[in-house]
């Protein structure tokens, strides 16, 4: 007589075991897909966030002027009785921490940029005084990195104050009134998990530009258009006399993606001393990123973008 023959206790046992093996397997490919699709997910995050940046910067970088004729430096007296002397006002100025040209309530701003622009095409008339920076806000729990704008319009009474004199026409009182840090929606907020920024002016050869017209240093990688520059060409050594904008810029912007800063209560700025000198631009920006006391999370996401400029108006 036939008996029907059933699975063994140790059949289903091992079975069993198999069945379980492959389903950890499953999951642990999915777990791989997964991270994998949140890892590409962010870094496209991060590169869209860098490339709108530095299309923006590009733009305003090109329409950079010097001092022009029927520059609405006056709107309050409609007269150029007042009018400052070329080399005076708003041209290019690069801040680097080591340059400690600003400070107070706008601190910390290790690494910005300001210059003035034409704002309808370089007509040489609409000028304005644009800017970019990076300040730290509180976003909720997180303490999360923005990129900021700066915009004065030539009808601003701001404006007609960059004139004065002295050397450094950005000061804490025209960012606090145009661009200030007191919250995530505050004027002048352009983009989220921008840790920093990082300028450079460029000769005609596309060397960094470190000395000014009279052959002295900029201080601590600064540079200030209004000084004129050298430069090395064919004929040995050129001054190219003040105001003087290079011909190029090269920005470049360290971002990072969203859910890496979730919770963050810190801030991490460049050390004192990076940017100081623009031949060591790329060496810096790598010693930041790498920087021990930025969290591991954190470094291990952060992406480079950079970008170089040509000046319309450049001398």
């Amino acid at each position: 007589m036939n008996r029907a023959r059933g699975f063994t206790l140790v059949e289903l046992l091992v079975a069993m075991a198999v069945l379980m093996l492959l389903l950890v397997i499953l999951v642990g490919v999915y777990g791989g897909i997964d991270r994998t699709v949140a890892q590409v997910n962010a870094r496209r995050e991060a590169g869209q966030t860098a490339r709108v940046a530095l299309e923006w910067i590009g733009r305003d970088l090109e329409r950079m002027r010097g001092r022009v004729p029927g520059d609405l430096w006056s709107v309050t007296t409609g007269t150029s009785t007042l009018k400052p002397a070329a080399t005076s006002g708003p041209q290019l100025q690069i801040v680097t921490s080591s340059s400690a040209i600003l400070s107070g309530s706008c601190a910390p701003l290790p690494h910005a940029a300001f210059w003035q622009m034409a704002s309808d095409a370089g007509s040489g008339r609409g000028m304005a005084l644009v800017g970019y920076f990076v300040r730290w806000i509180q976003d909720g729990s997180t303490k999360r990195p923005s990129l900021c704008r700066l915009y004065v319009s030539g009808t601003s009474a701001d404006y007609q104050g960059l004139y004065a004199s002295g050397t450094n026409w950005v000061s804490n009182t025209l960012l606090d009134n145009n661009a200030p840090g007191s919250s995530p929606s505050y004027k002048g907020w352009f983009a989220d998990n921008v840790l920093s920024i990082w300028f450079r002016a460029l000769d005609a050869n596309g060397n960094p530009i470190t000395t000014n017209a009279a052959s002295s240093p900029f201080p601590g990688g600064a540079f200030d258009s209004r000084q004129g520059y050298s430069f090395v060409g064919s004929n040995g050594t050129c001054q190219v006399q003040g105001p003087a904008l290079p011909a190029s810029m090269e920005v470049a912007v360290v971002v990072v993606d969203a859910a890496r800063l979730q919770g963050n209560s810190q801030t991490y700025t460049p050390a004192a001393g990076l940017g100081s000198d623009p031949a060591a631009f790329w060496d810096d920006i790598q010693k930041f990123m790498a920087d021990p006391s930025i969290p591991r999370n954190i470094r291990d996401g952060l992406r480079v973008y950079s970008s170089r400029i040509p000046l319309r108006y450049a001398q």
